[in-house]
């Protein structure tokens, strides 16, 4: 039997396909989706879900704005990089947390990767109305 091959540290990036739902301005209640791949690099697994945890316990608090900064935080040390148009820059990330809808979808990209959950495969960059 051979040794499992393995990379146990945390400098390793990886990539993960990211769907973005932002609502579709000529049909009332219902999304584009737009789909990307970033780049994260793993972190030892109880500082990620302390992260986590804390986010989903200020939203369940209705304290939206303090998730929002803790999901900001863990992206700023996780995400390094994209497939997005723009280059990925300190300036440009900061610059996509602004905007609502992709600090989500990287957010809930971040999580379905820690946390092993399946993702059906996609075509990269491919965007569509659902």
């Amino acid at each position: 039997m051979s040794a499992l091959s393995i990379n146990i540290g945390y400098d390793t990036s990886y990539p993960w396909p990211i769907e973005v739902k932002i609502p579709d301005a000529t049909r009332p209640g219902r999304f584009q989706i737009h789909r990307f791949t970033a780049y994260f690099k793993a972190m030892p697994t109880d500082e990620a879900r302390d992260l986590v945890g804390k986010a989903d316990k200020a939203r369940e608090d209705g304290h939206r704005a303090t998730a929002m900064d803790i999901d900001k935080e863990l992206l700023r040390r996780v995400l390094t990089g994209w497939n997005l148009a723009e280059p990925h820059t300190t300036a440009n990330l900061e610059a996509a947390m602004r905007n609502a809808f992709l600090l989500a979808g990287m957010n809930e990209g971040y999580k379905q990767s820690i946390t092993g959950e399946a993702v059906l495969e996609r075509a990269e960059g491919n965007s569509q109305t659902q």
